[in-house]
């Protein structure tokens, strides 16, 4: 009886073997068909998922989720992606299947950083390498490092960026993980073409696509395609641009990746506009712009209202062009947006690359502790064995404690520097800190708003209760700080009961101008319903008065012992003098600067006056 039993036993666990077998064989098959036919590796992906599920093999069935979301990822279908990847994550910690996690967290971070949240993103990546250390995962290692590059590369920081790519290739080449080498000397080469090592970039991209073919990666091969095709139209080889855009093109579409095809559709426009082929640019422009507005991709949308624009100028449409530059220029304001947050999120990572070195000489030390303890484990004797293990364990057990106190100490910096960094943004314009960051000094002549709000009524008489006002006037002082904020304008100083705020500097004069009415508007506001608040409760109350003006100024740092950041020049004077020709409850605006918002505000003119030069400027009361 115990032997047929042992026998059934023996037969069901060779089927849930061969079960097993062929669910990893379906996630295997799906894997090798992400680059090349990704809707058929998400249908096989789905069928693993299934039989994974049913015959309770948790590994296979994280993996088969992290396949399903890459799939959709490659299609462009994020939100389902995001979906998959969420899901992946609990599974695999919940089973604890650690290189599937890995490749989970990984992926959700790729998600991240398309949507340019780069600290999500860093912190994912920096996730992967903490797990991949753990099992020494070689190929989730390079994969991390592979991401945080993108993100410098993202921000600009190319050294950085390089440093981590080739990284990553090398943790690749360990694991012999050759599917992975394309990606990386793609990654290379558009470092080498943006730092205009135009012939270096072309070899590297040459050989991206041979190994891309190699391993079956489509993708990569036509976004190597792609670039190469960029290089040759700057250099107005039109005939071999037109050659290497379309190749990428037809693989795109094969692929599915429905916005690489929209931006290689644009380079063929473009190409076509250079050579004087209007009707067909506009109309293969046109088209990337509507997938563009479709999917909210502000970039592809701008990139095709430029080239609509030339176009239309060149067939001498100018209603049509001087619609697409009226795009164009809203959809760079936006871009510009974006440029600011890259900036200050450039700033936010720059301790986290020397963070990711710490990391990283961790784990080599680590590596080279335990094959430096293999090797002296091989060469001991059977009498010192146990003296020998004791020697290594206390040397660990030191090289440990040196880490853990490396690492207390760079969170302690990293806190002390966030600090310091919120203590200096109370006291000066983010752009202000950023320049001092980096050249240690702040002088700089700009165009720019100056808003003057002063607190009227302050004191009145013998019998006014100054304690009182004073504590009106700080919540009131303390409002108008937060309606400027909100509105990207910084209080420079306080002139008696006066503010002086001065709007962000924006390329764009009139985006500056546009915060600096509405911030104006509900300062007043506010002023206006706090009066009223303090007259029926027959309490004092306080007035205020605005003055406004456009143009440029000096900003800089002054003084030695004790230094101020300030702003001086006409600008400034005139926006002093517009508030003292203001009225109580009024909002004084020059000439200059009414007229960049009177499409939007109406103003009542109520006179002029002369400035330093003797030239007159006209005043306006803004009314709405």
């Amino acid at each position: 009886m115990k032997y047929w039993y042992a026998c059934l036993l023996s037969i069901v666990a060779l089927a849930l073997s061969a079960q097993h077998k062929t669910i990893t064989e379906l996630n295997d098959t799906a894997e090798t068909l992400l680059n090349s036919n990704p809707m058929k590796a998400l249908e096989i992906a789905r069928k693993a998922s299934i039989e994974a599920e049913e015959a309770k093999a948790y590994a296979e069935y994280c993996r088969s989720l992290v396949l399903r979301g890459i799939a959709n990822y490659k299609v462009d279908n994020y939100e389902k992606a995001t979906e998959r990847f969420d899901n992946a994550i609990e599974e695999c910690a919940k089973h604890a299947d650690t290189p599937s996690l890995a490749y989970a967290i990984y992926w959700q971070g790729n998600i991240y950083l398309h949507n340019s949240e780069y600290a999500k993103a860093l912190d994912s990546y920096l996730q992967v390498a903490e797990l991949a250390a753990k099992t020494n995962d070689l190929k989730n290692l390079a994969r991390s490092q592979d991401g945080r590059a993108s993100i410098y590369e993202a921000l600009g920081e190319l050294d950085k960026a390089e440093e981590l790519y080739l990284h990553s290739l090398q943790s690749a080449q360990k694991a012999q993980y050759k599917e992975w080498y394309p990606t990386v000397k793609f990654s290379l080469a558009n470092i080498a073409y943006t730092q205009g090592n135009i012939q270096q970039a072309i070899e590297v991209y040459n050989e991206a696509i041979k190994e891309s073919e190699a391993v079956g990666n489509l993708n990569n091969k036509a976004n190597s395609l792609q670039q190469l095709a960029s290089i040759y139209y700057t250099q107005n080889k039109s005939q071999e641009a037109m050659k290497y855009i379309q190749q990428a093109m037809d693989i795109f579409q094969q692929t599915g990746s429905a916005s690489s095809f929209s931006f290689s559709r644009l380079l063929m426009a473009a190409i076509l506009l250079k050579d004087r082929q209007y009707d067909d640019a506009i109309s293969l422009a046109q088209k990337s712009f509507d997938e563009g507005k479709a999917k909210k991709e502000n970039r592809l949308q701008r990139d095709a209202a430029e080239i609509l624009y030339y176009a239309y100028l060149g067939k001498g449409n100018n209603t049509k062009a001087l619609e697409s530059h009226v795009l164009f220029h809203n959809l760079s304001e936006s871009e510009y947006k974006n440029e600011v947050t890259k900036k200050v999120t450039q700033q936010e990572l720059q301790s986290n690359f020397e963070r990711e070195r710490e990391i990283e000489g961790a784990r080599q030390a680590k590596l080279n502790l335990e094959k430096d303890t293999q090797i002296a484990e091989q060469r001991m004797t059977q009498k010192l064995y146990i003296i020998g293990i004791g020697f290594i364990l206390i040397i660990a057990g030191l090289s440990i404690f040196a880490f853990m106190q490396k690492r207390k100490d760079t969170r302690l910096i990293a806190d002390e520097k966030t600090k310091s960094d919120k203590l200096l943004l109370s006291i000066l314009p983010a752009d202000v800190i950023a320049d001092i960051k980096q050249s240690g000094t702040v002088h700089s002549t700009q165009p720019s708003s100056v808003l003057f709000a002063d607190i009227k009524n302050f004191a009145r008489g013998a019998n006014a209760d100054i304690a009182k006002l004073s504590q009106l006037k700080e919540q009131a002082i303390k409002k108008l700080d937060d309606i400027a904020m909100r509105y990207r304008l910084s209080r420079i100083k306080n002139i008696s009961d006066a503010c002086l705020y001065v709007a962000e500097p924006h390329p764009d004069g009139v985006a500056a101008v546009n915060n600096v009415m509405q911030a104006a508007t509900e300062m007043m506001a506010y002023v206006e319903k706090l009066k009223e608040t303090q007259l029926t409760n027959g309490e004092q109350y306080i007035d205020l008065s605005i003055g406004i003006h456009s143009g440029p100024m000096i900003a800089g740092i002054v003084g030695v012992r004790k230094t101020d950041h300030d702003v001086w020049g006409d600008t400034v004077n005139i926006a002093a003098r517009m508030e003292q020709h203001s009225e109580t409850g009024k909002i004084n605006v020059s000439e200059r600067a009414y007229e960049m918002v009177k499409d939007k505000y109406k103003g009542k003119h109520h006179g002029k006056i002369t400035d330093r030069n003797n030239d007159e400027i006209e005043m306006f009361f803004l009314e709405a």
